[in-house]
């Protein structure tokens, strides 16, 4: 969005950010103490009906309802920014596909990435005796693991991208760059170019219409006047 469209996406209008674990980590901590009451940080940790691995920032002034989240009974649904989280990746081969294999099963709890029919219902057997939250947990710290400030490369570690195009080496974030996007400034990894070709090959090009399909997010009530608390007393958007 901001190398391509100088803003936000078109078809893909929502903010996503980085952090590395260790930002992370503490950002979440500073949110249960310094965050504005305007605010909520929403993650797997907080909200027992929310199932993404990477968290979500909030305003509880608006209302955002995607078709997608409708029926999950979240403790919010004001407008959002994407929060993902940056790991280090570990040298060797065995090392990396137990990362990758650890992953794709913590994504895999509630959205299917494996290709494989027999692990996936393996995998969903798994997941049925044990619980899906115990198993996600697991497998997150597992993905997790490694420090960047140790590691040579670093990877998205939720992004559903197969694994090799979500890992990247270390320099290609280095420093922000900060770059025009909207009305202002934002800083992106420092060898940006590098980093998305990785990611999206020529990611200049427009894509078809049906990878952009994939990518919309619908939305069931959208309202940046009121907030998510007025529909959730007055309508039933929400199946329980």
């Amino acid at each position: 969005g901001a190398l391509r469209h100088k803003g936000f996406i078109p078809w893909d209008d929502d903010f996503d950010v980085m952090m590395t674990m260790d930002n992370y980590t503490k950002f979440c901590k500073a949110c249960e103490t310094k965050l504005d009451k305007k605010y909520s940080h929403q993650s797997i940790d907080n909200d027992p009906n929310y199932h993404l691995n990477f968290s979500k920032l909030r305003d509880n002034t608006t209302t955002f309802v995607e078709e997608a989240s409708m029926d999950r009974n979240l403790n919010n649904y004001g407008i959002y920014i994407d929060i993902f989280q940056i790991a280090g990746v570990p040298e060797g081969k065995w090392h990396r596909k137990m990362q990758n294999i650890y992953r794709t099963a913590a994504i895999s709890c509630y959205i299917n990435i494996f290709n494989n029919k027999i692990v996936k219902n393996t995998f969903e057997l798994i997941c049925k005796i044990v619980g899906k939250r115990r198993v996600q947990k697991f497998c997150r710290k597992k993905a997790e693991r490694y420090s960047c400030e140790t590691s040579k490369e670093w990877y998205t570690v939720y992004d559903t991208f197969p694994y090799n195009r979500c890992v990247a080496p270390k320099e290609y974030f280095g420093k922000p760059t900060y770059v025009p996007y909207e009305d202002t400034m934002l800083p992106v990894p420092e060898k940006a170019d590098l980093y998305l070709r990785i990611m999206y090959g020529d990611y200049m090009q427009i894509p078809s219409q049906e990878e952009i399909k994939k990518c919309e997010h619908t939305p069931y009530i959208l309202d940046v006047n009121r907030p998510f608390t007025d529909y959730m007393e007055n309508s039933k958007f929400i199946k329980i």
